[in-house]
């Protein structure tokens, strides 16, 4: 996940670099550098989500509280 999240980084760099952009093509590349950083999001957010779940259902409560700590 960092991979995407550093690559998007780097692009927006070289962007900089290229001073006759058009308007439409800055804001695609925005649009699918804030669609890539949502979709980390919601990935990331899922994760928090799931694995303490799996930890109280599973019965390991002493690792359970040491996550959500």
């Amino acid at each position: 996940m960092g991979l995407y999240a550093g690559l998007t980084v780097y692009l927006g760099f070289a962007i900089l670099a290229i001073r006759n952009i058009s308007r439409e093509r800055l804001g695609m590349l925005n649009a699918m550098a804030g669609g890539l950083l949502g979709y980390l999001f919601a990935e990331i957010s899922v994760e928090l989500v799931e694995k303490p779940e799996e930890m109280a259902m599973e019965g390991r409560w002493l690792d359970y509280t040491q996550y959500m700590l």
